[in-house]
């Protein structure tokens, strides 16, 4: 196994997974195939010396996501927290076995699909509004104008008032992508520091509210819960609180930021999607193609083998979902967009016992989404070109100016 970069031919450069800034032009999938091809189960060192293993193709990252008993998230789930999350064993996506049974069990009450469904006539509106407001304007940025979608599908749910909206939306994505020029406050240590100062205040005053006056949302419910025989602290139910709001916000609205580029770039395409109708099968294959979350973080517990490669406890392995939803042996064709594609046991929700708690919610918000974009508009006209987000963890566009043609 070769331990120093691989060069990547299409660019005549080292391939390092780790940089922000590697991700600055999108996804680079000309490294992930690569890796996927001459080493799948591949080691490289983050600049503090730090080792860590990348494994790209579907299988292994399927099977290291589903094997919580060697493969943890009780450490960290990015790469830019190498050395270990302050808030693990505390928040729902970094804690495993029974705690994240506990957390999972309160959250799936206000999550559930019927819970979701029950909601559609009041989400349907907040969408159909957004989109008409879009395609009435001109050119629009399309990720200023989606930013507040996820608060329309689950800010009731969670607790979040309408007031923080905006400033949720920003901070969480600051919160992931410090290093990012169109986010950062300084330096991006001081940025991240800023984004974790407003996400906590504002998540501890809502909690404050809360145990005033409990409602039917998520907050409270987080405030009620008890693990193994005593109720979560307030700090456990803000760090809970930070964490759905962060899977919700920083994620969903990049499925439809990769969907307009496509269609803006095959306009006969979008004709036939929406002469079809079919949303769902527009909106799987949209989630495959845009996998908001790059990779997924791990930490080996006790020495085992992966995909012939024996790691060892203590290691860190990367599991690079972006690369796995374009992996060749499961997916014909995985670079052509294709609405029609008949097998796509997509990840972009991820996988086994920390599969995402809110697909439910965003599977069917994006939904509605999507199929009042196909009532719609006719046409995405790309006005400029896009900037995507400098993060090795969110495949995410910061700036995406177009035109929303209406019918």
């Amino acid at each position: 196994m070769r331990m120093e970069p691989y060069a990547d031919d299409s660019s005549g450069t080292a391939i390092d997974l780790y940089p922000a800034d590697f991700y600055s032009t999108g996804a680079p999938h000309s490294a992930w195939r690569r890796l996927r091809a001459e080493a799948p189960v591949w080691r490289q060192v983050a600049p503090d010396g730090t080792p860590f293993w990348s494994v790209t193709r579907y299988d292994d990252v399927l099977g290291v996501l589903r094997d919580v008993e060697h493969f943890t998230s009780e450490h960290s789930t990015m790469l830019s927290v190498l050395h270990g999350d302050p808030e693990a064993g505390k928040a729902i996506n970094l804690i495993d076995g029974r705690g994240h049974r506990g957390l999972r069990t309160s959250g799936m009450r206000h999550l559930s699909v019927s819970r979701v469904r029950d909601r559609e006539p009041i989400v349907r509106p907040l969408m159909s509004e957004l989109v008409d407001t879009m395609a009435g304007q001109g050119e629009v940025d399309l990720v200023r104008e989606l930013a507040v979608m996820p608060m329309l599908l689950a800010a009731d749910i969670i607790g979040l008032p309408a007031r923080h909206w905006r400033d949720l939306a920003r901070w969480t994505m600051a919160s992931v992508a410090p290093d990012d020029p169109t986010l950062m406050q300084g330096s991006g240590a001081q940025t991240l520091m800023l984004a974790h100062l407003e996400l906590l205040t504002c998540f501890s005053e809502l909690l404050a509210e809360r145990r005033a006056q409990p409602a039917d949302d998520l907050v409270s419910a987080l405030g009620a819960v008890e693990l193994d025989g005593r109720p979560l602290t307030d700090e456990e139910v803000v760090i809970n609180v930070y964490a759905f709001t962060m899977g919700a916000a920083i994620t969903t609205p990049q499925v439809i930021h990769h969907l307009a580029l496509v269609m803006a770039s095959q306009p006969s395409l979008w004709k036939r999607v929406t002469a079809s109708g079919d949303a769902d099968r527009l909106l799987d294959e949209a989630l495959r193609w845009a996998t908001p979350t790059n990779h997924l973080l791990r930490l080996v517990t006790q020495d085992t083998v992966l995909a012939g490669q024996p790691v060892s406890a203590g290691d860190l392995v990367a599991a690079w979902v972006g690369s796995a939803n374009r992996d060749e042996s499961v997916f014909e064709d995985p670079f052509r967009f294709d609405p029609w594609r008949e097998h796509n046991p997509h990840l972009a929700f991820g996988f086994g016992p920390h599969f995402c708690i809110g697909a439910h919610a965003a599977r069917i918000g994006l939904k509605l989404l999507v199929e009042e974009l196909m009532k719609r508009v006719v046409r995405f006209e790309l006005t400029g070109p896009a900037r995507h987000l400098a993060s090795n963890f969110v495949n995410g566009v910061v700036h995406l100016p177009v035109v929303l043609h209406a019918r």
